[in-house]
């Protein structure tokens, strides 16, 4: 419908996050748009207004797109109408100051309009929030209505979210890591879809949201009978207010016929697994029989089924058995041994490994009505693995080959890989700044110390290159890293041998291209960690220990008297951190000390905002290691595009930031005006440097 190049779509830097509305006069309307190349006044939001051709289903624009003056914009457009009035609202960018007002760093914010096609303004520029404007439309800018999810989960993103109105309550979804918090217990950026109640004052223009762990309450009992419709309810086995052990998977067989409307269903069962649908309201009929749709190879385990609590054998109401189903899905039922009427929370734990479980139905009657499984299309099973495949260890364990399944291969970033369980290969798209595929060894391989990963693949790409990077089991970054200019993964089919740290636990290897390929693409159809006969792992090298500091440097801040060269201060504004980075300002030494930890940490030195010209042809940069052993690299970032890294130096431990050198002096592109350099580590363990000066040249 719309692409950056369409009319009334140019300066759109991101032409995505469509968010339609219908409102209550019969009218539709579309927001969209994304990006941004400063902090406050964004101009890469549109609105236009739609048309439907009846009976045809086509939707069109009824007119050209138009621009939304939107404070601070970045992404995430979201589109309302409660009462009668347009609330637009939307994600902050990552560029907003401390001292901005109305609104913070990617937060979500939200603006109020009697009309759905004039709601955006910027209120610093007109000195006021909320207005009628000559057309007697209603303005109200609310600023902040979400804070930013590390306020609360302790992980900074950028946020999505929708508002929605459900039974007579109000709810937000949006990004959070509730899941990843609990499951890894650090930080990993693995979002997921969370739901909080809100309130929304449409009389004065308010919204209040407190997020918070636990989530939206339930707002009414369930029956376990019956669909709105007086059909026979089907309760999908995943649906639970809490759970423990058990996960969930799609089935290709649900995905053909479902009965309980989701393909989902619950996969890696094990003793002691349980699952909770909360507040079931069994009526005064009372609960006759439970049945679960059920498919297993064998017929050792049990469900047993328990009432308010599942620690006391009092509370237990029924026990489902299971069956040799030969892997297909079918009905097992239980006979309740008791009265069961009323509200109750139900509890199913799970006895026995190797089953999966796709429904629950809980009956009135002694006689269930279940459904014929047997009208299910049959999906026949593919093999898990060509039998010519060679997968596992050898005979006397000196090579491993890594099965390439979906558990082994996971992409990053703008990568997408595409796995052939059955023929042991997987197919690696590239796109993007900064993508990547892990090839992971599996977590119940405990021996795990290798000389060498030897890979076995097909470079179809024509106008690319990859690189490849190693984490070991006590790895905070990459290690072994070789750099695509390398080309260590020539042209055509062949095999790369990759040296390993024998001392330490191999845990994955990373396979990246270049910056910002395009479709890229690589065949991988082996990959074998090898070590020689009768080898014995090494003691690891102990950490070096820190090194010598220089003599302090007498600076001068600001510009010579030629103004050829201006000299950074070093202050809080102008040395920020990033992640896994600590900065330190002496203001008396003038110097700024930032030690680096983790994966990939990075620190900022900022142009002040009162330095109007920022054309600089090269930065000089002096300093002091702290260790020897670490790597570091650099990037610079713009006005043009403040959050793109360009003229990129990879991290190596002899590049830039030589140990021993204590400057160095990189060249900018004189024609751009510099909003930020960035000085990136790899695999840091209490690494850095004390800066000592940073002197931008003319």
């Amino acid at each position: 419908m719309f692409t950056s190049k369409s009319e009334g779509c140019e300066g759109v830097k991101w032409c995505f996050d469509p968010a339609v509305l219908a409102d209550d006069k019969g009218n539709a309307y579309i927001y969209f748009g994304g990006g941004n190349d400063e902090e406050k006044y964004v101009q890469t939001g549109r609105v236009c207004k739609l048309k439907f051709e009846k009976g045809t289903g086509i939707v069109s624009p009824d007119g050209i797109p138009k621009t939304l003056d939107t404070f601070c914009f970045f992404e995430d457009g979201e589109i309302n109408q409660i009462d009668g009035k347009y609330i637009y609202s939307y994600c902050t960018n990552w560029d907003v100051k401390e001292d901005t007002p109305y609104v913070g760093a990617v937060q979500i914010a939200a603006y109020v309009s009697s009309d759905p096609m004039n709601i955006c303004f910027f209120p610093d520029k007109i000195g006021k929030t909320k207005f009628t404007d000559e057309e007697n439309v209603e303005h109200n800018y609310l600023g902040t209505i979400l804070d930013n999810p590390s306020k609360l989960y302790g992980e900074t993103y950028n946020n999505h979210h929708h508002m929605q109105n459900f039974k007579g309550h109000n709810y937000i979804f949006y990004h959070s890591t509730v899941l990843s918090n609990t499951l890894y217990r650090d930080s990993k950026q693995y979002r997921n879809l969370h739901v909080n109640e809100i309130d929304i004052d449409t009389k004065n223009d308010k919204i209040t949201i407190e997020p918070s762990y636990e989530g939206a309450k339930q707002i009414e009992n369930v029956n376990p009978y019956k669909n709105a419709d007086g059909t026979v309810k089907y309760i999908n086995a995943t649906t639970s207010a809490k759970s423990a052990g058990v996960k969930s998977l799609r089935d290709d067989r649900t995905v053909v016929k479902s009965y309980n409307g989701s393909p989902m269903v619950l996969d890696q069962i094990d003793t002691g697994d349980w699952t909770k649908i909360s507040g079931v309201d069994f009526g005064t009929n009372g609960l006759k029989t439970i049945s679960a749709e059920i498919a297993a190879t064998s017929g050792e385990g049990q469900i047993e089924v328990y009432l308010d609590a599942p620690t006391a054998a009092k509370n237990r109401i029924a026990t489902i058995t299971l069956g040799d189903t030969k892997g297909l899905y079918a009905f097992s039922t239980a006979n309740v041994d008791r009265e069961v009427k009323g509200v109750h929370d139900v509890y199913f734990v799970f006895r026995g490994t190797g089953y999966n479980v796709a429904s629950w139905a809980f009956s009135e009657k002694t006689n269930p009505e279940l459904p014929d499984l047997s009208a299910r299309p049959t999906v026949e099973p593919v093999p898990t693995m060509n039998p010519n495949v060679k997968v596992g260890w050898n005979a006397d364990k000196t090579e491993y080959a890594v099965p390439i399944t979906e558990e082994n291969i996971v992409a990053e970033g703008g990568a997408v890989a595409e796995v052939d369980q059955y023929n042991g290969t997987a197919s690696l798209v590239y796109n993007g700044q900064y993508p990547g595929v892990w090839v992971n060894l599996p977590a119940e391989i405990t021996d795990n110390q290798f000389q060498t990963v030897e890979i076995t693949y097909e470079n179809q790409a024509t106008d690319a290159d990859f690189g490849a990077a190693i984490r070991y089991a006590t790895s905070k970054g990459d290690e072994g890293i070789v750099w695509p200019g390398s080309s260590p993964f020539a042209s055509g089919e062949t095999t790369k041998t990759f040296t390993l740290d024998f001392t330490k636990k191999f845990a994955k290897i990373k396979i990246f291209a270049a910056e910002n390929p395009k479709d890229a693409k690589l065949i991988i159809k082996a990959v074998v960690l090898k070590r020689e006969a009768g080898a014995t792992a090494p003691t690891a090298t102990p950490k070096p220990t820190a090194l010598p500091t220089t003599a302090p440097i007498d600076v001068t801040y600001g510009w010579n008297a030629d103004e050829t060269e201006y000299t950074l201060p070093l202050t809080e504004e102008t040395v920020v951190k990033g992640n896994g980075t600590e900065v330190s300002v002496d203001t008396n030494a003038k110097t700024a000390t930032i030690t680096y930890d983790g994966a990939f940490p990075d620190a900022f030195l900022n142009m002040p905002g009162d330095l109007s010209d920022t054309k600089f042809s090269s930065i000089i940069i002096k300093y002091d290691r702290l260790t020897e052993q670490d790597s570091f690299g650099y990037a610079s970032r713009y006005t043009d595009n403040k959050s793109t890294d360009v003229d990129i130096k990879w991290a190596s431990v002899s590049g830039a930031f030589a140990p021993d050198a204590h400057e160095a002096e990189i060249p900018l592109n004189k024609t751009k005006d510099l909003y930020q350099f960035k000085i990136f580590g790899n695999a840091c363990d209490s690494a850095g440097f004390i800066i000592k000066a940073v002197i931008l040249k003319k």
